[in-house]
């Protein structure tokens, strides 16, 4: 979507700052202790289908947040930036995913996810971390979603 505007891409925007906002981490940081550089999407991605989210959050946040609106928000964020545009949510499904208790979508790996090189890569692992249905966490509630589209 080179220099295209449109409400999906709006979306991915926001999704990267909400991805933000929770790490205190800007887009395209270093993460990890060996000092590679992932991009906040990607390494987001690694530590949720790890079961790992939680040591992504802002430790300037100290313990003071509910972890479950925590990892929803994590979970918001991630669906927010998927590869392709028609799997992002609106942001009138994003608004009531944040304020209600509704069944969260599936999630699909990054578009530029990668795996790092020269990881031990058992076969059950990387199918796991391949899986974006493996370790996701979703909510549930009768609400449906209307998604909203101007004329």
């Amino acid at each position: 979507m080179r220099g295209q505007y449109s409400i999906k891409s709006d979306v991915f925007s926001f999704g990267v700052l909400v991805l933000e906002i929770i790490t205190g981490r800007r887009n395209f940081g270093s993460y990890g202790s060996d000092q590679q550089d992932y991009d906040l999407i990607n390494a987001t991605w690694e530590h949720w289908t790890s079961d790992k989210a939680l040591e992504l959050i802002d430790p300037s946040l100290g313990n003071h947040y509910p972890v479950d609106k925590v990892l929803k928000c994590i979970q918001i964020g991630l669906l927010c930036v998927q590869p392709k545009p028609a799997d992002r949510p609106l942001m009138s499904a994003v608004n009531v995913m944040l304020t209600g208790t509704i069944r969260l979508p599936s999630l699909s790996r990054p578009a530029f996810w990668f795996q790092e090189i020269g990881a031990s890569s058992d076969v059950n692992s990387e199918q796991n971390l391949l899986d974006p249905h493996n370790s996701t966490k979703m909510y549930q509630s009768e609400a449906p979603i209307t998604e909203l589209e101007p004329r």
